[in-house]
């Protein structure tokens, strides 16, 4: 629940605080930190399944329902699929050892940006 408040949250310093966690959890606890990522990944995948079906049928978090759709309510022309996608990339990247400080960081303004539209994060 953190990763995504603080993902989705307004304050730009969080999002440092954030990539600066997510970097210290790869390093120092890797298994944790892949389990992370692919916690994210399936949370987004649902909310696109929840977003372009309505149907909580496929849903993974079948307990998180009510979560999902208010999320999906909150951001109604969120793409969630670019979000995953983002996740995606970024865990090839790390895989592959490209500069976790810089991935995470995409990752973070990428997933925003998806959700809630390039033109907010021109703002900061």
């Amino acid at each position: 629940d953190g990763l995504r408040e603080d993902l989705l949250g307004q304050k730009p310093n969080r999002w440092q605080s954030l990539v600066n966690q997510l970097a210290q959890q790869r390093r120092n606890q890797p298994l944790e930190f892949a389990t992370t990522m692919r916690l994210l990944q399936l949370w987004l995948r649902d909310l696109m399944v929840l977003a372009r079906s309505g149907d909580t049928e496929g849903l993974i978090f079948t307990g998180r329902s009510d979560q999902l759709a208010r999320y999906t309510a909150t951001w109604p022309r969120a793409d969630w699929g670019a979000a995953a996608l983002a996740v995606d990339r970024a865990v090839n990247l790390l895989s592959r050892n490209i500069n976790p400080g810089l991935t995470l960081t995409n990752l973070i303004l990428d997933v925003r940006g998806a959700i809630k539209g390039r033109a907010e994060l021109q703002a900061f």
